[in-house]
């Protein structure tokens, strides 16, 4: 569920229809909040001064199972944007890679052609920004939910201006809540061609 602001339902209403991750909104007029959500059935409760529109549904970013991560998709799913709904949060629409080394990598960060301006503020970085379906950050408090679940290996995929690629992977990452100011814990090189970094 991704928050922003709003002048108006209308506006609130306009912003979920052209997002193509966004199935539903709620708008808080006395906050001027508007709640993108990927779920065509928000189970949030209406209440005095919150209105909520509902979009057609779009099957491509709504998977008919809840998983709490992308490695719970089945063998075979195309990689792409799906909701998932992690035990320890809320839904979270997020970009699921089914084919790097076995597939079922949930996507924090995707830069490849600048369409996406990453010199941003604290709160962009927080709640996250960009296209879930092309460049983008997840969000500190969407890594947080995640890797809250249990342990999670990472691997950072890299590719310079002349095309060569390279890769690292470690066994254990975490980072923490606001008030850790998101610290990040990062360990157990397993492999790569980018080398280990301390």
């Amino acid at each position: 569920m991704v928050t922003t602001k709003a002048k108006s339902g209308f506006e609130c209403a306009i912003t979920c229809a052209n997002d193509d991750n966004c199935c539903s909104c709620s708008y808080n007029k006395d906050l001027e909040q508007c709640q993108l959500s990927c779920s065509c059935s928000p189970t949030m409760e209406l209440h005095n001064g919150t209105f909520t529109f509902i979009k057609t549904p779009q099957p491509e970013i709504v998977f008919s199972v809840p998983v709490t991560d992308c490695s719970e998709l089945p063998a075979g799913t195309n990689s792409g944007v799906y909701c998932i709904q992690p035990e320890t949060g809320y839904e979270i629409a997020v970009y699921c890679d089914m084919d790097i080394d076995g597939g079922g990598w949930t996507t924090i960060q995707r830069r490849y052609d600048g369409t996406v301006d990453f010199y941003r503020y604290w709160e962009d970085y927080k709640s996250g920004f960009g296209d879930i379906a092309g460049e983008h950050w997840l969000g500190n408090d969407n890594l947080n939910v995640i890797l809250r679940q249990g342990y999670y290996e990472v691997r950072f995929d890299l590719e310079d201006f002349t095309g060569d690629t390279s890769y690292a992977m470690y066994d254990t990452l975490h980072v923490g809540d606001e008030s850790t100011n998101y610290r990040i814990f990062l360990a157990g090189y397993t492999n790569g061609t980018a080398g280990k970094t301390d």
